[in-house]
């Protein structure tokens, strides 16, 4: 993403884009002779690359180029470099404060004259025991360009050129209310990309439209709060989206007008057939949470050490057309209970949300809610409810987990490497004989070997007051 200033447009009726730089001769002579620039300045002077990027852009300009576009190129450039800052065995800013100080003692604020300043210099370097030239050294340290470069990520000029096209797009979404995106991919990517779009902490919506996934996001424009960071996320989602194999995008754009300073709203649309212009983007696999609220509660839960396993961002739950994730799934034996935990809002995403996670009736789910948000009506839900003040208790969550599953036998069972079991968990086996037992177990292809054992974790008792099985009575043990 570019500073707004320099973001380029194009506006004709209501539609605006950017003025994006095509992949010409021209555009990719410029980008080589300032990615080359870059390369031969390391291990000198932040300093030195400036003054030779003003005169590279002078000379540019002179020759047609767009300064918006010259900048833009250098702005991204400049995020490649590593700089290495200056070492020193006295904090530069005391160092300075020493200075300032001879000074004001010995000339009264002003050393005006080469003598003078040298003067200065040693005996501060004399006061502080280290030579002159770390003085020297260390007052400049505090200026930026005194740093030294130490190393430049290289790009090509055809990969600088799309980098360009993509941050230029992403600094126009800045300024959106919402986009669209329709996307058409397999199935391990498009869940990539929706999981990407939740770990962004964007407010989204997804809904099959025939073979294509919809991707509704609101637009930072439209977040009452956290704008810069929502946008700085939303222009993260872009390059994931652009990586689907057909992707369609419209957008609704506000921009202010000079005429009366007005705000009108204009509509973007890009397509896969601009792919050329854009780099290709890898997803990456690297879990971010969606707060630090969810963070913590995930480390939390961990600690509790229970049977239940805790899983960030589950599998997509399909809801009609729509497509939800849930923010954690518990998972014990075969059984899975979701989790959502209730962020930050807008009046209009409570109700998007509220409509799916109404129609999820077969899955059970907790919905965790901060007291705070009181647009959310909980009786609407088939789900548990747990309100929370600033922090989610995690012990909480696993009484709710608990009580919505009680511990069964399965698990146990399960360690005793005897299978099929859980199907006995429902058949009544009070009163019943042995030798019918036993046949109620090789219905279910389940040996008698360990018959007792089962018996025992279902909560029987085999009364054993003869050994003929047909007169030995199973009976349930009273509590």
């Amino acid at each position: 993403m570019l500073p707004t200033q320099l973001l380029r447009v194009q506006i004709r009726g209501g539609y605006i884009k950017p003025v994006y730089a095509e992949l010409s001769h021209e555009n990719l002579y410029l980008a080589e002779k300032l990615i080359n620039i870059f390369k031969s300045f390391i291990n000198k002077k932040l300093k030195e690359l400036e003054d030779e990027l003003n005169e590279a852009e002078t000379i540019a300009e002179s020759e047609g180029y767009n300064y918006k576009f010259i900048k833009g190129l250098i702005t991204l450039l400049k995020r490649r470099l590593t700089i290495k800052e200056t070492t020193l065995s006295y904090d530069p800013l005391f160092i300075r404060l020493e200075i300032f100080k001879t000074v004001n003692q010995l000339y009264r604020g002003f050393a005006l004259t080469q003598e003078e300043r040298k003067n200065v210099i040693d005996l501060v370097a004399q006061k502080l025991n280290i030579n002159h030239d770390d003085v020297e050294n260390g007052f400049r340290a505090v200026y930026e360009e005194e740093n030294t470069i130490d190393n430049f990520q290289e790009i090509s000029p055809e990969e600088l050129i799309k980098l360009y096209n993509l941050s230029l797009t992403q600094t126009l979404l800045f300024k959106c209310t919402n986009l669209v995106a329709d996307i058409k991919t397999t199935g391990h990517k498009t869940r990539q990309i929706l999981w990407s779009i939740k770990r962004n902490g964007l407010l989204y919506m997804a809904e099959k439209i025939n073979e294509s996934v919809r991707i509704t996001i609101d637009g930072p424009a439209s977040i009452i709060k956290q704008t810069e960071r929502y946008g700085t996320n939303l222009a993260k989602t872009l390059p994931l989206i652009i990586s689907a194999d057909h992707w369609n995008i419209e957008a609704s754009i506000i921009r202010k007008t000079r005429y009366k300073n007005k705000h009108l709203t204009y509509k973007f649309i890009t397509n896969d057939t601009n792919k050329h212009l854009y780099p290709v983007q890898l997803l990456e696999g690297t879990v971010i949470y969606d707060s630090s609220l969810e963070e913590d509660f995930h480390k939390r839960f961990n600690t509790l050490k229970s049977d239940w396993t805790i899983i960030r961002e589950p599998e997509p739950l399909v809801v009609g057309t729509k497509i939800f994730i849930p923010d954690f799934v518990f998972i014990r034996n075969n059984e899975k209970i979701y989790l959502e935990i209730v962020g930050f809002w807008t009046k209009e995403y409570i109700k998007r949300k509220i409509e799916k996670m109404r129609d999820l009736k077969n899955v059970k789910m907790i919905i965790a809610i901060d007291e705070s948000i009181d647009e959310f009506k909980t009786e609407e839900l088939p789900h548990t409810i747990i309100k929370f003040k600033r922090s989610l208790p995690s012990y909480e969550v696993l009484k709710t987990l608990n009580s919505l599953s009680p511990k069964n036998i399965t698990k146990e069972m399960t360690e005793l490497k005897i299978t099929g079991e859980s199907q006995l968990i429902n058949v009544n086996l009070d009163g019943m004989t042995l030798s019918d037992a036993i046949e109620v177990f090789k219905t279910h292809n389940i040996s008698d070997a360990n018959l007792e054992i089962i018996l025992e974790k279902l909560g029987y008792k085999v009364e054993w007051n003869t050994l003929d099985p047909n007169k030995t009575i199973i009976r349930k043990i009273k509590k």
